[in-house]
């Protein structure tokens, strides 16, 4: 009687298997050939997408020696004042210092707290940014040795006529 029972749970296995493995199978095949007409298109997407990576943002952060640069990615006309946020971890990183490194500016810096910085530059004329150009040189300390975010909210800048242009930052930015 033992055996017989050793015997049931083994075929119930066995056959419970043999329908999973089936209906994945009839799954996916339903999945490529009745839904998506064009197999090798969606199996090669992913790859061609990395290596197609295109930056889709206003301004990024890049980082030189032991400063991180603002950088625009397009072209600005017209600006009178760029403002922007940063978040960030204070109990790890300190921004110490930030510079313009546009000519005639001033920057203020309005709001300087605990996981929040925020500074405008004010120009003293017009004027416009090209593309891949270093905007501001921000300069920070760590406590200790580990990867940290800064992260751009609220950017903007404001052109001769006082119109508001948002600008899209990259976000997640680590250093």
């Amino acid at each position: 009687m033992k055996d017989f029972f050793e015997k049931y749970k083994k075929a119930k296995t066995t056959k419970s298997l043999w329908i999973i493995i089936s209906s994945l199978i009839i799954a996916i095949w339903i999945n490529f050939f009745v839904f998506d007409s064009n197999i090798w298109k969606s199996l090669t997407a992913d790859v061609l997408w990395t290596q197609n990576e295109s930056i889709n943002w206003d301004i990024f952060l890049e980082k030189k020696d032991n400063k991180i640069i603002l950088k625009s990615n397009k072209t600005m006309n017209n600006i009178k004042s760029f403002s922007l946020s940063f978040y960030y971890n204070p109990e790890n990183v300190n921004i110490t210092n930030i510079n313009s490194l546009l000519e005639k500016t001033s920057i203020t810096n309005i709001t300087n707290e605990s996981w929040l910085n925020t500074v405008i530059i004010n120009f003293d004329n017009q004027i416009s940014i090209k593309g891949n150009s270093d905007i501001l040189s921000i300069e920070t300390n760590k406590k200790e040795k580990k990867a940290e975010f800064l992260n751009i909210w609220n950017a903007y800048f404001k052109d001769t006529k006082w119109e508001t242009y948002l600008l899209s930052p990259e976000t997640n930015f680590i250093f």
